[in-house]
């Protein structure tokens, strides 16, 4: 990440959350001295008319002005400064319009591969404790896996890539959890399960297993809502 990047990250994280703040903190200290003047005034009036003697002050007047006219600069130059940065932030350079071109049709690719509704919905909800199931169910992970081997289908976003390599490793251990653990059903080549006997026979293995697959069946379907959400927010689709 370069410094421009960095400095802009740093500056919309602490300016926006606090620069109205203090714009009304500066604000209800200088009507706080102006109030305060005032009542003073009255008291010195008052004072004066009794004992003739004059008092003359109007520092309190004077600094609750100054922090006042402060206060609205500062929270004018803020909303400059925070237009600036935002318009800058927003006005891509054409080399980066091309990037998110590319990273939108590879998004959109990977949606297409493995929808919401396919084998990630099936990797969800399927109850692998001891149950047959079909391996067509899960074939799209297979396509995205070889999509994503290829260097085209690489995100220019830093982030994306980050999520898309997890997911896939995350995929990859979950295959290999279902290859390494199931058995051909006799009469049923297309599904397998884990051996029911393991139960009894092997109870610690198959216990294991179970927790194994669960765990990978939550942390897929948790990185897939990952990579689809930042993916539409991010890329704007």
């Amino acid at each position: 990440m370069s410094l421009k990047k960095i400095f802009i990250q740093l500056v919309n994280y602490f300016r926006p959350k606090y620069y109205n703040r203090i714009t009304w903190l500066l604000l209800i200290c200088g009507i706080g001295l102006l109030s305060s003047s005032l009542l003073e005034k009255i008291i010195i009036a008052l004072f004066e008319k009794i004992t003739d003697v004059p008092i003359i002050t109007d520092a309190n007047a004077k600094y609750g002005i100054v922090l006042i006219v402060i206060a609205l600069i500062y929270n004018l130059l803020s909303q400059i400064i925070d237009y600036k940065i935002q318009t800058k932030v927003y006005q891509l350079k054409p080399e980066q319009l091309d990037e998110r071109k590319l990273d939108i049709e590879l998004f959109n690719k990977i949606r297409n591969i493995l929808p919401s509704d396919g084998s990630m919905k099936f990797i969800r909800d399927n109850n692998f404790n001891g149950f047959a199931f079909n391996w067509k169910e899960i074939y799209q992970i297979h396509n995205f896996r070889r999509e994503v081997d290829k260097p085209e289908s690489i995100f220019f976003n830093e982030e994306l890539e980050d999520i898309k390599l997890k997911l896939n490793k995350i995929l990859i251990d979950f295959n290999t959890l279902l290859s390494t653990n199931t058995f051909v059903v006799q009469s049923r080549p297309d599904f397998s399960s884990i051996p029911s006997e393991w139960e009894v026979e092997q109870p610690d293995r198959f216990s294991k297993v179970i927790k194994a697959i669960s765990e990978k069946q939550d942390e897929a379907w948790e990185e897939f809502c990952k990579l689809i959400s930042r993916g539409r927010k991010i890329l704007g689709v």
